[in-house]
Formats: structure tokens, sequence, C-alpha cells
């Protein structure tokens, strides 16, 4: 199952790839992303490979479920709170702590 391979707009990379640049980033690993843990880290990787499916590879919620053991319902909540997180500047909140950087700015102020 999680060999498969989805070439949609970028055929350079898989949703496997990008799951494992994620985990590493992240500092936690493939097994964590595509398993069951809730802790934070792991989560924010997790949403950070489902997003960038979505948006790097053009993926459809359904293949991103299946390759990372996840419902399609599950892809589309991740999808969306990093949407809504952009739209709010609140990158270096989320982001920027999952992987073991300070933030640059206060938030609200650019």
């Amino acid at each position: 199952m999680f060999d498969s391979v989805y070439f949609i707009k970028n055929r350079t990379k898989t949703i496997k790839q990008v799951a494992i640049e994620e985990a590493e980033k992240g500092g936690v690993s493939l097994e964590a992303i595509i398993g069951d843990s809730r802790d934070l880290r792991t989560t924010r990787a997790r949403w950070m490979a489902m997003y960038r499916a979505k948006k790097e590879l053009g993926a459809s919620y359904s293949a991103i479920g299946r390759i990372l053991n996840k419902d399609h319902s599950t892809v589309l909540h991740a999808v969306q709170r990093m949407d809504a997180v952009n739209e709010n500047s609140q990158v270096d909140e989320i982001i920027i702590p999952c992987y073991g950087f300070k933030a640059e700015r206060k938030l609200g102020k650019k």
C-alpha cells in the first residue's frame, strides 16, 4: 500500500517522498507520521506532509490518506488547518517550534 506512487502535477516527487522530507524536518520517524501518534511534534509534521502533498503535488485527499494511512477527512482537516494558519500569519507559532527554530517575528506584526 505505502509503495504506491502518485504522480500528479509534480512528476519528480511522490507523497511518500514528501512525508519522508517532513519527517526528517520535524525530527520524527516516517512510521510515526503514518501511525496513530498524537504528540504535537508528530502531528505538526504529519499536517505539513499532508498540506504539501495537496498543494505541491495536487494529490487528492483520498490518495494522500491511502499513502499516509489516514481517512480522507483527516487529510482535509489538516489542509484546512494549515490554510487557516497561513491566512492568519501564524506560521511562526505553529510551524517554527515544530522544527526547533525560534520565531523571527511576533505574530500580527510584519
